[in-house]
């Protein structure tokens, strides 16, 4: 259980982090007064630097794996409850 508590709080920690990127990214295509550089650059990760976006792909990845962890915890718990169900009828 605190496991799971732990995960999830490092989860919203990296969901905060990604956030604050993408805040940054959006911050600075809005200060684009310029028509034409907000058509070169469409999506709000072009205006990310080349270390934001490094740290936003490592960050992306981290969540994925937070995830994944999550998940397989969950399936391991449902495979044990199984299991007591399965003992408990026989």
């Amino acid at each position: 259980m605190a496991m799971d508590a732990e995960r999830a709080g490092r989860q919203v920690r990296i969901d905060h982090l990604i956030d604050v990127l993408v805040g940054r990214a959006d911050r600075r295509q809005a200060a684009c007064r310029d028509e034409s550089i907000r058509g070169l650059r469409p999506a709000g990760v072009d205006w990310l630097t080349t270390s934001e976006l490094n740290r936003l792909c490592v960050l992306q990845e981290a969540r994925v794996r937070c995830q994944e962890t999550t998940a397989e915890i969950q399936a391991r718990v449902a495979a044990k409850r199984a299991a007591r169900v399965a003992a408990m009828e026989d």
